[in-house]
């Protein structure tokens, strides 16, 4: 990369870029011919990727993702373009327009890919268990069906060597609670044929009598308590997992002016633009005074050195003819307004939430101030 470098100089930077629409679509030019002659069809895929999971563009999760198993041929046409836009550029509709149909041909063929290749089925953790647990009944079944017999033959007692067979076939506690539940119905059958109120189970039953529905009852008990104790036993406390926000680590990388000596002003915190509703900065090379404004419940946030949950109709910036008059008197979100509507210069709309080396963090404002 770095013979590149010296050869075709630095990637272009579209750090808070003004100027007429020729000088826009000149720019645009030179910054394609440049990635055309140090991308590859692999950095293609990868810019283009950053744009749709980007706050800027409308794919979904489950778009982008198709896309990452695309070809990463399909992505010559329009990955340089992404990129100019993650970089900040500002975006041209009939740019916008050939990206996202470019990328619906990539999804559709991808798309059509998948489906007539062979699908692998996959089986759900959750079918596994079951059909597992259906594997295990069928050795239960049996047992049952001896305590039946034991009980037709007036045997005074019955072994089923439940807890052996538990530890021989390696039964989960997910597995032994699962075979608890299956079973119940059964015990709870026996104990309504031995109330005698259920003129069906009667008849069911009249092959048994009092005292033998009695020890089959006793004996499917005895089953449902050691899968009971066993689940309860084995079953291993599900830890929450909390993730814990860590603010110093989402600025981490964001890249801004300390302070200014000529200016005589030093930038706040950047933890403290987490979470906050308003902040203002100060663009120390052009002389813009940017308000990014939240209307989301989470505030603001920062990924790598670029402000996001911003509204851009919201979002203003003025220029300011003698920011070391001006910037002194931002305090309060008070002094911030009357501030800001004593700059008689024209309002435009923030184009980019990145934050660079000549950009002083102001005020940040929360609910609170």
């Amino acid at each position: 990369m770095n013979y590149q470098k010296k050869l075709y100089g630095e990637e272009p930077s579209w750090d808070q870029f003004e100027g007429s629409d020729e000088e826009l679509q000149s720019k645009i030019i030179r910054a394609v011919n440049w990635y055309r002659n140090t991308g590859s069809s692999k950095s293609y895929k990868k810019w283009t990727l950053e744009w749709m999971k980007s706050s800027d563009s409308h794919w979904s999760k489950d778009q982008v993702d198709l896309a990452r198993s695309a070809d990463k041929k399909g992505f010559h046409r329009i990955g340089h373009y992404c990129r100019l836009l993650t970089r900040g550029c500002p975006p041209d509709v009939s740019v916008l327009k050939t990206i996202n149909l470019e990328i619906e041909q990539i999804l559709e063929k991808t798309k059509r890919r998948k489906e007539s290749s062979t699908a692998v089925v996959r089986t759900s953790p959750a079918v596994r268990l079951q059909e597992s647990v259906n594997r295990l009944s069928c050795d239960v079944n049996v047992i049952i069906d001896s305590l039946h017999y034991s009980v037709m033959n007036g045997e005074k007692s019955f072994d089923a060597k439940l807890p052996a067979w538990l530890y021989e076939h390696k039964v989960s506690a997910k597995q032994a609670e699962l075979l608890y539940e299956m079973y119940t119905p059964v015990f709870d059958e026996v104990t309504t044929a031995l109330s005698g109120e259920d003129e069906q189970l009667n008849e069911a039953y009249e092959y048994l009598g009092k005292r033998q529905l009695r020890r089959l009852q006793k004996g499917l008990d005895t089953i449902l308590g050691t899968f009971k104790d066993h689940y309860l036993k084995n079953q291993k406390p599900r830890k929450k997992r909390t993730v814990k926000f860590d603010p110093s680590k989402a600025v981490k990388k964001i890249n801004y002016m300390k302070s200014s000596d000529e200016l005589g002003i030093k930038s706040i915190d950047p933890k403290k633009i987490i979470g906050a509703k308003k902040l203002v900065v100060f663009n120390t090379k052009y002389r813009y005074l940017q308000v990014f404004e939240s209307t989301s419940h989470d505030g603001l946030m920062v990924k790598g050195t670029t402000i996001h949950n911003f509204d851009r109709d919201l979002s203003l910036m003025k220029t300011i003819r003698h920011p070391k008059t001006v910037l002194p008197k931002i305090k309060g979100i008070r002094s911030f307004n009357n501030t800001w509507s004593s700059i008689k210069t024209k309002e435009r709309k923030v184009s980019s939430g990145r934050i660079g080396q000549h950009t002083i963090l102001v005020q940040a404002y929360h609910d609170s101030n």
